[in-house]
């Protein structure tokens, strides 16, 4: 019975490769963007649950119900931005590292976390930089699934209600999807780090579920987390401006969006990865305006700087 069991899971792995080889064939002869080659894909030897551990994000707004929303928005509001914006040279030193999420389908917890460290950066001038623990969403968030994905919206409701601790008070350890640790209630992994939580402004938190008012809300606030649906060209991703080309639906993946721009006429979005520095263009991508549904589901709040005025925290000097 092992024996049997072995040999369907490496038939079905054999399968899954030979799908997105078959992928990859379709992508190297229609897509406009930059593929890797077959033997230099990181994710040539995937199954296919691992490949799906790489996502986790049940989308807002999906291929089922995107009928619904309505866009009342002024979109004139918007025509004053510039055409190119990066918040990497805009904010120099205040856009999280790209990190890697592993074989947990942790990316809401990622984005979530970098997002709410780098708007802290943003707002308080710099003064207040850090890095914060998407391993206490992934812990402590009950409203969410750990490993098992998360929503946008629920997300910020824990960052208004509760707030995450530091990497360094509660570090990522949950890489292999099996490993949960559970919640450090008010006490750092150590015992010795001071346990300090970092909150979104009651209220604050919002969808962004256009164009428009992402790239307002950014250019104002900060980067803002969002969810799109992954295809399986886009496992293929190596460099350019990213458009849907082959494949089948995977899952929805949440990721940072950091700015901007245009290129041969389309515009695109520049976003952060949680895939590590080594995949795409050095851990982040370029996807057009309005694939896969990647505008219409943004989301982001406040951070609340109240939190650490010059009589709380050793930030502010």
């Amino acid at each position: 019975m092992k024996v049997l069991i072995l040999l369907c899971l490496t038939l079905g792995a054999l399968c899954n490769q030979q799908d997105l080889q078959q992928s990859y064939e379709a992508v190297k002869e229609n897509a406009s963007w930059e593929s890797y080659d077959w033997q230099e894909n990181p994710f040539k030897d995937y199954s296919l649950v691992q490949i799906k551990s790489l996502f986790g994000t049940t989308l807002m707004y999906d291929e089922h119900n995107i009928a619904m929303l309505i866009d009342n928005d002024d979109h004139s509001l918007a025509d004053s931005l510039p055409t190119e914006f990066d918040a990497r040279k805009q904010w120099p030193g205040c856009i999280s590292e790209v990190r890697q999420q592993e074989h947990c389908g942790s990316c809401w917890a990622f984005s979530g976390s970098t997002t709410l460290a780098d708007r802290f950066c943003v707002a308080s001038n710099g003064k207040i930089k850090t890095v914060l623990s998407p391993q206490d969403f992934v812990s402590c968030d009950k409203s969410n699934y750990a490993c098992q994905g998360g929503l946008l919206d629920k997300l910020w409701n824990y960052l208004e209600k509760s707030g995450i601790v530091e990497e360094k008070c509660f570090p990522y350890i949950s890489g292999d999807g099996q490993n949960i640790p559970q919640c450090q209630n008010n006490v750092c992994a150590d015992g010795k780090e001071t346990f300090t939580k970092f909150r979104a402004v009651i209220g604050s938190s919002k969808p962004l579920t256009c164009a428009a008012q992402i790239k307002l809300d950014l250019y104002k606030n900060g980067p803002i987390q969002t969810g799109f649906i992954v295809y399986e060209d886009f496992m293929h991703y190596k460099s350019g401006v990213y458009a849907y080309t082959h494949g089948k639906k995977l899952g929805g993946h949440a990721v940072k969006i950091i700015g901007w721009g245009v290129e041969a006429g389309n515009e695109y979005w520049i976003a952060q990865n949680s895939w590590g520095p080594a995949w795409g263009e050095d851990g982040f991508f370029r996807i057009k305006l309005g694939e896969c549904l990647f505008d219409s589901n943004g989301y982001a709040g406040l951070p609340n700087v109240a939190d650490f005025s010059p009589n709380r925290f050793l930030f502010w000097e």
